[in-house]
């Protein structure tokens, strides 16, 4: 009988080890929406999480509305917000659960020429 309390004690002691370690790997789930100058979602975004090297944690892309939900590791990390032809945001996690960003043009290219010529062999 003495055996079996001992055990059941030891079981007990265990599962209660295991829920703590359990609660304090849970995610920080962070929300929000990507948008250009005008207002409207950008499609396909970069989220990225990021640690103080600049390397990437975890990412996810927008959706067709520019939403994004991202599961963090650290809220010492930062987000990175980017999008081909917009300049790239960093922003610090902390405690804020919700961001609403808004990219701006890069510009860079403000006119392409294409020119084309005949070859006579």
């Amino acid at each position: 009988m003495r055996k079996i309390l001992t055990h059941i004690c030891c079981i007990v002691a265990l599962s209660v080890c295991i829920g703590k370690s359990v609660q304090a790997q849970e995610k920080i789930l962070i929300k929000g929406k990507v948008i250009d100058e005008n207002k409207q979602g950008i499609i396909g975004a970069s989220v990225i999480e990021q640690d103080n090297d600049k390397r990437t944690v975890t990412g996810v892309a927008t959706d067709i509305d520019g939403n994004f939900a991202l599961p963090i590791k650290s809220v010492n990390n930062k987000i990175s917000f980017s999008y081909i032809g917009y300049k790239t945001q960093v922003k610090p996690i902390g405690t804020q659960r919700v961001f609403t960003v808004q990219l701006v043009s890069n510009n860079v290219i403000a006119e392409v020429n294409i020119t084309s010529q005949k070859n006579n062999q």
